[in-house]
């Protein structure tokens, strides 16, 4: 289980967002979704999601539109590829981290000062 605050955890967000903005983007005919749209499906500051867009080549107009811009390969949107962002082992730690951390707040513990003891007190607490 990954600690919330570990880059593995972080990364993984991050990840997340960008192939599910892949995903947005290439289900619409235009192409284009709205930054908005974006904000509401991620509980992320929106400078961050700016951010992860800009690592995938989506740009994001002054209307807050986002559209998907390959200038240096020439890729087609249909060609960039979402599996090797999300792979099922990283989706299942990140669900046994949310999970754990869901329990650790049903038993109580509404926050641990060392991240590293996360996982010995969700295996602790939890399985009772």
């Amino acid at each position: 289980m990954w600690n919330p605050q570990s880059r593995n955890y972080q990364t993984y967000i991050k990840e997340h967002a960008q192939a599910y903005i892949i995903r947005f983007l290439q289900e619409r005919a235009d192409n284009r979704v709205l930054l908005s749209d974006i904000s509401q499906m991620f509980p992320l500051p929106e400078q961050m999601i700016k951010k992860f867009i800009k690592e995938i080549s989506v740009e994001v107009d002054k209307q807050g539109w986002c559209t998907y811009n390959d200038r240096e390969g020439q890729k087609q949107l249909t060609d960039v590829p979402v599996s090797n962002l999300i792979t099922p082992e990283k989706a299942c730690r990140y669900e046994s981290a949310q999970f754990g951390a869901a329990m650790l707040k049903i038993r109580g513990i509404k926050n641990i000062t060392n991240g590293d003891k996360i996982s010995y007190a969700s295996n602790k607490y939890c399985s009772e």
